[in-house]
């Protein structure tokens, strides 16, 4: 099956695009494959259906289940009592995503913001079938923006708009410098919107990612689903090893980067492995998942490599 990304640009992003992918949600359903051979990491990404969340307690009943037994209020009262739980009709999704000057690069395949936009929209739709509400957050260099969670198409297209529109925007305005204190500074405020029983989806680069901020996301996890998408391109991951030099421009500096030499060749191998590192250390974590996205993947191939709802 032909999907948008197949005739999209791979260097803007289109609304027409972005709503094509409403077609495609059956292509989270695939089964699960060997990820070996994409190199897309070890870690699958679980977020489940229609939960459980908790509604009031009230005195045990023969026949109750128990353990549902609320053990503080049976202390404090001196009667046993259990909890009960309602279904939860429905899950707020917050997407985040990055649109630092960094995530408009790509030496293979699709700026990373373009991947990164292509694989949210995919699961924009799905959650909004799935009758949950989206909104989200996109952050650049300087500034962000935030639409609140709707139900329905209406709520999708909202997003994808303002994603579409701030993209276009920073694309050619935001600084050259690249913000990577702007990452610690959006985990914080998603601290503040996403509330408990939130599934929040982290569409980056993660440039700036260190240990120090390693704390932000488990603080996150404690009461939210996260789902963490890497998204990167091959070079930046290892330098090509065939020599000689490589030129990449930003449309207003040009660097040269020289292939044969052997120590930045190691720089930027470290450099991207002890994030990968930082990263997988998270998805070891509760409520913590690791979905690796290279530019050079179709989304059609990294979804399905990956087990997004169970």
């Amino acid at each position: 099956m032909t999907t948008p990304e197949a005739h999209a640009s791979v260097t803007r992003l289109e609304l027409a695009d972005l709503v094509a992918w409403q077609a495609h949600t059956g292509l989270l359903r695939r089964p699960v494959r060997s990820q070996a051979a994409l190199g897309l990491g070890s870690h699958q990404s679980i977020f489940r259906g229609q939960g459980m969340e908790f509604d009031e307690v009230r005195l045990y009943q023969a026949g109750d289940d128990v353990s549902r037994i609320d053990w503080r209020v049976t202390a404090r009262t001196q009667q046993t009592h259990v909890k009960l739980f309602r279904e939860e009709r429905e899950r707020p999704v917050l997407q985040c995503m990055d649109y630092r000057p960094a995530m408009f690069f790509a030496t293979r395949g699709r700026l990373k913001a373009v991947q990164a936009t292509h694989l949210a929209a995919l699961l924009c739709w799905a959650v909004v079938k799935r009758g949950d509400r989206l909104g989200g957050v996109v952050f650049s260099a300087r500034e962000h923006h935030e639409v609140r969670p709707a139900r329905g198409r209406h709520g999708v297209l909202r997003w994808l708009q303002q994603c579409v529109t701030t993209s276009h925007h920073v694309a050619v305005r935001q600084p050259a410098h690249d913000a990577t204190d702007r990452l610690g500074h959006m985990l914080v405020r998603l601290r503040y919107l996403a509330r408990p029983g939130t599934t929040l989806m982290l569409f980056s680069d993660f440039r700036g990612l260190n240990e120090d901020l390693l704390p932000q996301f488990r603080l996150l996890a404690r009461h939210c689903e996260c789902l963490l998408c890497h998204v990167y391109d091959p070079l930046e991951r290892q330098l090509p090893e065939t020599g000689g030099l490589l030129t990449a421009s930003d449309g207003q500096r040009r660097v040269y980067l020289d292939t044969d030499n052997s120590r930045l060749q190691a720089q930027v191998t470290a450099h991207f492995s002890a994030r990968q590192a930082m990263l997988e250390t998270l998805a070891e974590q509760p409520r913590l998942h690791l979905l690796n996205a290279p530019t050079d993947v179709a989304v059609a191939d990294i979804v399905a490599h990956a087990r997004l709802w169970a």
